[in-house]
């Protein structure tokens, strides 16, 4: 028995003629299959604007996804990226990670992304750890398990992954939801100070988070036509660092 993933895959791949090198097209096509055929877990069209203007707004060249799932948003970011930008994709699930690869060939923007596979936190360290790899990142999609979201970005502050002018975007805050994550990201560096202090990251006791961080948040509403259904996006951006 397939899965929705593996048969949307098999819908695309079966349009490879005229879908190949066309990145645009196959999220159309992507985003027909999930609101008309099968729902799937994908950012969507509408979304995906909004956050690749905003890429673009902040001159974002090297990005992080955690939750690339099979491959939407990998396209929508490899494209607003400029052409020597970079997208580290990562993706627990295997099955999914090869469907998103196999569908950014035939986009043409393979060469663009890095589909990581495994756990967020600890290919997070690798990364950090490597000095071919990314130093920081300019900007970072959060939209993989709700309740990772507060682990995983305390991680990312203790490894430096996040400076100056990141942002730093949440999925889904609304719908499932993410409160825990909301009041992490919202909390003064007073109240954050004490958090850090009494409350062990589930990741490691080694990536507590940084309290002395100001982020500028935002939140913006989106419907879900289909289960109409009002979602919103947490947008983090790293202003300073408290003096």
């Amino acid at each position: 028995m397939s899965t929705k993933e593996q048969r949307l895959r098999d819908y695309i791949v079966s349009k490879a003629g005229e879908l190949k090198r066309q990145p645009r097209k196959i999220l159309e096509e992507m985003d027909y299959y999930c609101f008309n055929k099968e729902p799937l877990m994908n950012l969507g069209l509408r979304k995906g604007t909004f956050l690749t203007d905003k890429l673009k707004e902040h001159n974002v060249a090297v990005m992080a996804e955690l939750g690339g799932y099979v491959g939407f948003s990998a396209i929508l970011f490899a494209m607003a990226l400029p052409s020597n930008g970079k997208l580290y994709s990562f993706e627990i699930n295997q099955e999914f990670a090869n469907i998103a690869q196999e569908i950014l060939q035939l986009a043409g923007l393979d060469h663009m992304v890095e589909i990581i596979v495994g756990p967020s936190h600890e290919k997070l360290v690798e990364i950090a750890n490597n000095p071919d790899k990314a130093k920081s990142f300019d900007a970072v999609l959060i939209d993989h398990l709700k309740e990772v979201y507060v682990p995983d970005m305390r991680t990312l502050e203790s490894l430096d992954l996040v400076r100056e002018g990141c942002l730093v975007m949440a999925d889904n805050t609304v719908y499932p939801g993410a409160p825990e994550y909301l009041e992490y990201i919202r909390m003064t560096p007073a109240y954050k100070q004490k958090f850090i202090q009494s409350t062990p990251n589930p990741n490691g006791k080694e990536y507590p988070g940084r309290w002395d961080i100001i982020w500028k948040n935002e939140a913006v509403d989106f419907l879900i036509p289909i289960i109409n259904i009002t979602d919103s996006i947490e947008i983090s951006q790293f202003i300073k660092y408290v003096e």
